[in-house]
């Protein structure tokens, strides 16, 4: 989700970041689940091409960033690959925001509540991941 969301907050365009998605554990080739295509769709956007990607050395090497949904997946990644820059989700968020440096909640096998939840804090992420992007001090 958070990689469609990042998708279409960015828009198309020359000059858009790109994003992909990847997971530590993460089997090369699963569709969204069920709950995942059902929000997105109620949110305009269709993942149901979307097929999971596990991470690799050679994403990570290509990465200006990478962004974990939860602390243990970001200290896996920073096991698996030590000289990767990346911050948990969450800390793109204001410091007085109560979500800042909690982890994602995950709504995998959960209700479509749930995977809403979890769509709002990766939107907000997304907004404030861009937001920082085109601010003062952006990279080119």
């Amino acid at each position: 989700m958070a990689e469609a969301i990042a998708r279409a907050a960015a828009g198309p365009g020359e000059g858009a970041p790109v994003f992909a998605s990847a997971g530590i554990f993460a089997p090369e080739g699963a569709p969204a689940s069920e709950g995942a295509r059902r929000v997105a769709a109620r949110h305009g956007i269709d993942l149901s091409a979307h097929r999971s990607t596990p991470l690799t050395a050679d994403a990570v090497a290509a990465a200006d960033l990478l962004v974990a949904m939860t602390p243990s997946h970001l200290a896996a990644a920073a096991a698996l690959f030590p000289a990767m820059r990346g911050l948990l989700a969450t800390e793109l968020l204001p410091a007085d925001d109560p979500r800042h440096g909690a982890p994602v909640p995950d709504p995998f096998g959960g209700p479509d509540v749930s995977y809403e939840e979890a769509w709002r804090v990766l939107s907000d992420c997304v907004s404030a991941l861009l937001a920082r992007r085109e601010g003062p001090g952006a990279p080119d």
